[in-house]
């Protein structure tokens, strides 16, 4: 493709650049005052990757029939008939906890556990029986109404100090068989309807303030899955909201914000890299800021928003959009490089940014001592002051690119069956 990126782009101002967190400075500190550079080196290498390491356990409960397959597959971002996929429309018991793996992250899984007050899982020993202890959030699904042993089991998850979230699927089902019943109800009526009737349900039942999501698999972008996902993004600790955010793939607005939120903290860490290199550099290197680190995060950015050839055709498709990638560009104004284009050659705006202007009110605030430790302020500064301006473009493109898609999907001449063929 090689986009120049040549239109100018609102760069990060400096007050919205969030001071580093304390406690990880202190991590810093200390890691370069006992072991100089390379024990600082070796500690902000372990923080850009641990992520990937981080190990996320997900148990999802609910009987047969109720949208498992379909929910455990499109929280992985694929389809049913993809290798490794869940088997949908298949009403067999599960007998055994199974695990599903993310395809863009092996530590991160779904576990389809058995159905809680069987005569094999029985309530007495249910947790013992499917490993409780590993499970980093408890999903109970329903496709109807929920039942006392969901309710008990949310109580005991509870007790125990574990995340829980009642889903209710094939909300799409309900508002079609509610229009056809019911010419003149409304989408948002039925929803509403359906939420109090389950709220209502939870209450008697002795369970108060729990929020209940709402979803249909088929329909990745509406109803209340974009909430339930940044909603266990936000409970986790921070390790683990890095590596759930940054794994997912479904871009709606809601997590495509959650991973500009991530990004932005990982800058601060990744920045300290033109630090080290500003400290004894080596030929031919800027001291204003590192190339190959900006590039190399550049890439890393296209991989979390997914501006490259293939996403951009799809969403061609899904937008009906006539011609082919500039044409889409064009019409949504977008700016973000392609894959294999340099920083130089994508974002030359940046080269000619008077950097060295902002570099050492960003220093004051997300390092106010950085100088003390290295004595590389200046390059920190603007490494942040550019991979800010960086993120802001491939969030900007891909804000633009699911605003237009939910206008489509959301279109009153759209059916249902289209609907769903489009995602």
């Amino acid at each position: 493709m090689g986009r120049s990126s040549s239109k100018p782009v609102k760069a990060p101002v400096v007050k919205d650049i969030t001071p580093i967190n304390p406690a990880e400075f202190i991590e810093y500190k200390s890691a370069f005052e006992n072991g100089e550079m390379s024990k600082l080196k070796k500690k902000i290498d372990e923080d850009q990757d641990r992520w990937r390491k981080i190990v996320v356990n997900i148990a999802i409960i609910g009987n047969s029939g109720v949208g498992k397959s379909s929910f455990i597959n499109i929280f992985r971002g694929i389809r049913g008939n993809c290798d490794g996929a869940a088997a949908v429309g298949v009403n067999e018991t599960t007998e055994v906890p199974t695990k599903y793996v993310h395809p863009g992250n092996m530590n991160i899984a779904l576990w389809d556990l058995p159905g809680v007050g069987t005569l094999k899982f029985p309530n007495s020993t249910y947790l013992q029986d499917v490993g409780f202890d590993k499970y980093d959030y408890f999903l109970i699904i329903s496709s109807t109404r929920f039942t006392e042993n969901d309710l008990w089991l949310a109580k005991e998850v509870h007790k125990l100090g574990k995340y829980f979230f009642f889903i209710r699927t094939k909300m799409n089902v309900d508002v079609e068989n509610d229009k056809y019943d019911n010419p003149q109800s409304c989408k948002d009526v039925t929803v509403s309807n359906v939420r109090k009737a389950i709220e209502t349900y939870f209450a008697n039942g002795g369970l108060t303030n729990i929020q209940v999501f709402l979803i249909d698999s088929h329909f990745p972008f509406d109803y209340d899955f974009p909430i339930l996902v940044t909603t266990m993004i936000d409970v986790a600790p921070k390790w683990k909201q890095e590596a759930m955010a940054l794994t997912m793939t479904n871009l709606t607005e809601s997590l495509i914000k959650r991973k500009k939120s991530i990004l932005k903290r990982r800058i601060l860490r990744v920045s300290l890299y033109s630090a080290i290199a500003a400290v004894a550099p080596l030929p031919g290197t800027s001291l204003l800021f590192d190339d190959k680190l900006v590039d190399r995060e550049m890439y890393f950015y296209r991989k979390q928003f997914g501006p490259d050839d293939i996403s951009l055709k799809k969403s061609i498709g899904l937008l009906e959009i006539p011609g082919d990638v500039e044409a889409l560009e064009k019409r949504l104004n977008l700016s973000s490089p392609s894959f294999g284009t340099s920083i130089a050659k994508s974002v030359p705006f940046l080269m000619s940014l008077r950097v060295a202007d902002v570099a050492g009110p960003i220093t004051e605030i997300v390092f106010p001592v950085i100088g003390s430790i290295i004595g590389a302020g200046i390059s920190y500064g603007n490494t942040v002051y550019i991979l800010m301006s960086i993120l802001n473009v491939f969030v900007s493109d891909a804000l633009a690119i699911n605003k237009e898609l939910m206008k489509k999907l959301s279109a009153p001449s759209l059916s249902p069956k289209d609907h769903k063929a489009k995602l």
